[in-house]
């Protein structure tokens, strides 16, 4: 019996299936163009991560806290100026079609150019008001120095938008993957010679290069100026709004901060803030990858696999990463937590405010899938109506809530998200999809009798 054909062969068999199994999944991962995009994504945000804790607990013994406190401030005003930087034009190139992409890209790279050195000057000149009114002079230069890499970018984002349109993420993650190494080796290395606030300074700038070569290495694009003009207002009505929403996300991830440290005091807002980047901060970072991928994903939609059937799968896809990882993180929260972070944030109170704000991560990635659904069907308009009266309703909650403590601010922005997200998707997805067939069938049905005749 041991030495039966037919049982050696079936072993054999099982055998050589456990083994292909991993290598079939990865084809299978590395064929399809959502999950190859969202995996290269993900692991440049994993990667980012890593070496940023890294560089933290590092410099953390190196520095102290005075120059933690000026390099904030000079990175915070630099983080307000990078969002406007995030204008919009790749989006727009990203979904636009191919014909208007010929003729537009020359506009959006002039735009690039001109956000850039504009939003440069800007960041200067704020410099000089920001450090009166911190009454640190010293802040100025590294404000301005901060400034410099708005110049620099245009080099590379005419390539990045062809790159994510041609679902070439794997350079956009390969600029973000050297652009983390590279910071942290550079801000360790400058920690270590004494540079003080300046090693957490510049290697912001000194980097930029290391993102925008992968980018131009991947596509060729030459720089021409633009034979017309007239599509700039539509450029500029897209980019926009696309920016109007990013304004306005960042504006709801910091108002709470500001409604808790202002009503609660800065020992609360340190639990709350704790709490909400330990319970959130990853899934955010997933959400990022995901998005970014699904957008791309959305825009290079065809007749035969439709825009609205590659968001379905898009989105199922994206709920079949976060709802186990936002199950596995709320559910073990009692024991990493003082593992990883330390006994105190128990002592405090902050896993079971942390549990919720993991629950919120859930109607988050709908939100984030919609929004980019909306881009890709040039709905921008929709979208930025819609986050104007929820962001004012999410404020009006934390205002609310806080009257119960850090639970209380906690829980209404966990309500505040679920219930955003099941009237986001009636009012903005379904009823759209719903309007788009029934104007599928009229046009159907008028066509009949043309065709008879």
């Amino acid at each position: 019996m041991l030495n039966d054909p037919n049982t050696s062969g079936a072993r054999n068999s099982l055998i050589d299936r456990l083994v292909s199994w991993p290598r079939n999944i990865i084809n299978k991962i590395a064929s399809d163009a959502f999950l190859s995009g969202a995996g290269w994504l993900g692991m440049a945000q994993i990667i980012g991560r890593i070496f940023r804790l890294l560089t933290t607990l590092i410099v953390a013994r190196l520095m102290t806290p005075e120059y933690f406190g000026l390099a904030a401030i000079a990175l915070a005003s630099n983080e307000i100026a990078h969002v406007i930087a995030r204008f919009g034009t790749t989006a727009y190139l990203v979904q636009c079609t191919d014909e208007q992409l010929a003729r537009h890209k020359h506009i959006a790279n002039v735009l690039n150019w001109v956000i850039g050195i504009t939003l440069c000057l800007l960041q200067c000149a704020a410099a000089f008001p920001i450090a009166a009114w911190y009454d640190a002079p010293e802040l100025v230069w590294p404000i301005c120095v901060l400034a410099l890499s708005y110049v620099m970018m245009p080099l590379g984002e005419l390539h990045a938008a062809l790159n994510h349109r041609n679902n070439h993420l794997d350079a956009l993650a390969k600029g973000d993957i050297y652009q983390a190494i590279g910071d942290s080796a550079l801000t360790i290395t400058l920690a270590l010679c004494g540079f003080g606030v300046w090693a957490l300074i510049l290697p912001k700038v000194l980097v930029v290069p290391l993102w925008i070569i992968p980018q131009r290495r991947r596509v060729k694009y030459v720089p021409k100026w633009p034979t017309s003009w007239k599509p700039t207002a539509k450029i500029v009505r897209f980019g926009r709004q696309v920016l109007g929403v990013e304004l306005l996300t960042i504006f709801r991830t910091n108002i709470d901060v500001l409604i808790v440290g202002s009503l609660l005091g800065v020992n609360a807002l340190g639990v709350y803030f704790f709490a909400m980047n330990a319970g959130l901060g990853i899934t955010r970072s997933l959400l990022s990858a995901l998005s970014r991928a699904l957008y791309t994903y959305l825009c290079s939609s065809t007749p035969e696999s439709p825009i609205q059937k590659r968001f379905k799968r898009g989105l199922g896809l994206t709920f079949l990463v976060v709802i186990p990882w936002v199950a596995l993180q709320s559910s073990t929260a009692q024991w990493y937590v003082p593992v990883v972070f330390g006994e105190q944030w128990v002592e405090h109170g902050a896993v079971p405010i942390l549990m919720l704000f993991c629950l919120a991560g859930i109607p988050l990635a709908f939100n984030e899938s919609a929004s980019q659904y909306l881009r890709a069907t040039d709905r921008t308009k929709a979208d930025l109506r819609w986050y104007v009266p929820f962001t004012i309703l999410y404020t009006i909650a934390l205002l609310v809530g806080v009257q119960w403590g850090i639970m209380g601010a906690a829980l209404s922005v966990l309500v505040i998200y679920w219930l955003n997200a099941p009237l986001y998707y009636w009012i903005n997805v379904r009823k759209h999809n719903q309007q788009e067939l029934n104007s599928t069938s009229l046009t159907t049905t008028a066509a009949h009798p043309a065709a008879q005749q």
